[in-house]
């Protein structure tokens, strides 16, 4: 999925101004880098062994979030911040001033992937990483299936906490733990900044989508 996104990218830049800065391939291209998360969560042992219900509810309520966590990391990874083609076209969709901050939050994230990695499962593992808005027509069993996914968290957290400590000692752990959690708030103000932005419903409601329907096939 990540050298689909590279390839976008490169095809993109190679076509002249005008139709670099088409809005569908923009929103094409974030939705790619979105779902480059998919694959990791398919193939997670424990998101196999959850139940429907456990499942469906980490899809409806932690698969924008974590996969945005994700998207970060995927663009820290191929620099795309620094491609001056991938920021145009993005600026042309979702505002330079709202580009220029989600850099400025990129560029925040601590060297070490690997604690974001750990922190992406404690993420897709959350009772609920969104927003809270109520649904009445929400399934009480999701709702009650939550817990089932915070038993797996819990093992994700203490992993991460565990590693932290071992990398930094205590004190430093606490201040890098603080750190990641201050980049994820950060990322999640960026995300609700667009909110009601069509664009971002378009791109992130796909992965949604794709979510569900790889759900309903391995069912």
């Amino acid at each position: 999925m990540i050298d689909q996104v590279k390839h976008i990218v490169g095809k993109k830049c190679s076509l002249p101004p005008k139709l670099r800065l088409k809005p569908a391939d923009t929103l094409n291209l974030m939705s790619k880098l979105l779902k480059t998360i998919l694959p990791l969560v398919e193939r997670s042992p424990d998101v196999r062994r959850l139940s429907r219900d456990a499942h469906q509810a980490l899809i409806l309520h932690n698969s924008i979030y974590s996969s945005t966590l994700n998207g970060y990391l995927i663009n820290r990874e191929i620099d795309l911040f620094r491609n001056p083609t991938y920021m145009s076209a993005c600026s042309l969709v979702f505002g330079n001033d709202f580009m220029m901050k989600s850099v400025q939050d990129a560029e925040r994230i601590l060297l070490n992937g690997n604690l974001y990695k750990l922190m992406l499962f404690v993420l897709i593992f959350s009772s609920n990483c969104s927003i809270v808005v109520f649904n009445d027509k929400e399934d009480i069993r999701t709702i009650v299936s939550t817990i089932e996914l915070i038993r797996v968290q819990n093992v994700y957290a203490t992993v991460l906490w565990k590693y932290l400590v071992y990398l930094y000692g205590f004190n430093g752990a606490v201040m890098h733990f603080s750190a990641i959690i201050k980049n994820i708030l950060d990322m999640l103000i960026r995300l609700e900044e667009i909110s009601e932005h069509m664009a971002r419903k378009i791109a992130l409601d796909r992965v949604v989508t794709q979510a569900e329907r790889s759900l309903s096939i391995t069912d």
